[in-house]
């Protein structure tokens, strides 16, 4: 089984988008910060576009930008414009009626699953885009970091 980037990049992107304040930034740049390539960066930008977290500026200096602020962005807005599955499965096919475990399985782990899904929406809900920007301005500024040139 593989697991989903896309969550984490695109919050990647957006921060990124953020800390250029209204300036629209261009794929290529993006993709540079990420360290992928730019096809990945717009694949991406369309999905967070098609959920209307950013908006894109044609032309000559066009790029994307934010929709809104990054006030009004939760990390569960972002996740769920990701990621469509939740986060655990169960079987592909039902388990064996005939044997114990299989039998009584989906009923003991189903709940767990679904608490732990709750959970991290819940985190997710309560954390801003506004707070990712500022740890990593703030981190960036204690660490001696620079921001690349976008």
């Amino acid at each position: 089984m593989t697991t989903s980037t896309r969550f984490a990049v695109a919050v990647h992107i957006l921060t990124s988008i953020a800390l250029q304040k209204g300036k629209p930034v261009p794929s290529d740049m993006i993709a540079s910060s990420v360290n992928t390539h730019s096809t990945v960066i717009r694949r991406i930008l369309s999905m967070l576009n098609s959920s209307g977290l950013t908006t894109a500026q044609l032309g000559k200096g066009g790029g994307a930008l934010l929709s809104t602020s990054p006030d009004n962005i939760t990390l569960l807005d972002i996740y769920k414009s990701m990621e469509n599955d939740l986060i655990f499965a169960t079987h592909r096919v039902p388990p064996n009626n005939d044997c114990i475990v299989g039998r009584n399985i989906l009923p003991i782990l189903t709940p767990v699953m679904d608490e732990a899904q709750l959970a991290l929406e819940q985190q997710l809900g309560n954390t801003l885009l506004s707070e990712i920007v500022s740890g990593v301005t703030e981190r960036g500024e204690s660490h001696g970091g620079v921001l690349i040139d976008l």
